[in-house]
């Protein structure tokens, strides 16, 4: 992905709009075999949880499979990225600075991960994905307004679904 910056070469640093591209969500390739594998593990989960009667958690396994199957079929769409003074916006949806305690950046494939982290204490990070060339770039910029977070790594929801290709 392309990344596509306005700027004013007579602005001063803050006055600076970064823009780009990326996907919400990252997408992997799923292959036949990993949808088998996942109903093989319901599978096998709801028969040992009928064989106990635990029948609640027999329907948790089979919302949760019909769920993930939902999920992984739904193509992820690019999303327009903007940083500026304001804040970040991701596409039509603003967050000014204000509602974050500071960010992180964990480096990973296929693409460098942005965090956010917010003041309220249970909200998750809000994740971006980034391109390879804004990086650094967006770093600086982002160190006038909050403090960064150094040695941070992904979240552990980001390292699951990497694991389960979700």
């Amino acid at each position: 992905m392309k990344k596509n910056i306005v700027e004013d070469i007579k602005m001063p640093q803050t006055e600076k709009n970064i823009i780009w591209m990326a996907p919400k969500l990252f997408g992997y390739k799923r292959g036949a075999s990993w949808y088998v594998a996942l109903i093989l593990i319901a599978l096998i989960l709801s028969a040992v949880f009928i064989w106990q009667k635990q029948y609640l958690a027999v329907a948790v396994i089979v919302l949760f499979t019909l769920v993930t199957l939902l999920n992984t079929r739904e193509k992820s769409e690019a999303s327009k990225y903007t940083i500026n003074k304001q804040g970040l916006t991701v596409d039509n949806k603003s967050y000014p600075f204000e509602v974050f305690k500071g960010f992180w950046i964990a480096e990973g494939y296929p693409y460098d991960t942005l965090y956010f982290e917010s003041i309220k204490k249970f909200n998750l990070p809000i994740t971006v994905y980034l391109t390879e060339e804004n990086t650094e770039e967006i770093k600086e910029f982002l160190k006038q307004f909050l403090p960064e977070h150094e040695g941070k790594k992904e979240i552990i929801i980001d390292k699951f679904s990497k694991i389960m290709k979700m």
